[in-house]
């Protein structure tokens, strides 16, 4: 749990906010993983666990905030440090990949990603914490990737991870029980 310090005030814009969910998946007991996607490695190849924090962030016109990141479509958000909590690690990433803040983080969901991953030469088990979340103030430098605004149409898939897909699915439903 943290309260106070620059982290709360980019993610919450006032200072002192708590937050009670923990970085490590399982004491979040409020938000269950709810799916699993991708296709687990082939039988005796090993995964690697991850954890990462995503957010599916609206425009004008309802457009879906992303990272292009040499033809792979992301939702804003990234791999979790050690010790980070998954809002702490979206209030990071989003400042490093699009040189925005966030606030007005909702839980969406939570899932299980499978995938391969060329750079690293290895498979993943990444266990993504999804939110809503809306930009705040203006871009500034350093920044990763111009954020690029994805059209509300109804083609799939747009995202790298299915996960994403998923997500904001979800958000466009209102949230889990939406």
């Amino acid at each position: 749990m943290w309260g106070t310090g620059p982290a709360t005030a980019m993610l919450s814009g006032r200072p002192g906010r708590r937050f009670t969910r923990s970085g490590d998946p399982g004491q979040n007991a409020g938000m269950p993983v709810l799916r699993s996607f991708g296709a687990p490695p082939p039988a005796g190849v090993a995964c690697r666990p991850r954890r990462g924090a995503y957010a599916v962030i609206r425009g004008e016109g309802g457009r879906v905030a992303a990272v292009n990141d040499d033809g792979r479509v992301y939702l804003p958000g990234g791999g979790s440090q050690e010790h980070e909590t998954p809002e702490e690690t979206l209030v990071r990433e989003v400042a490093e990949e699009l040189g925005r803040h966030v606030d007005d983080l909702r839980p969406l969901g939570e899932a299980e990603q499978y995938f391969h991953s060329h750079n690293d030469g290895c498979w993943y088990r990444m266990h993504a914490t999804l939110f809503t979340a809306r930009l705040r103030g203006e871009p500034f430098e350093p920044r990763e990737f111009e954020t690029e605004w994805l059209a509300p149409a109804r083609v799939a898939p747009r995202f790298f991870y299915e996960c994403h897909e998923w997500a904001v699915a979800l958000a466009e439903k209102g949230g889990p029980q939406g």
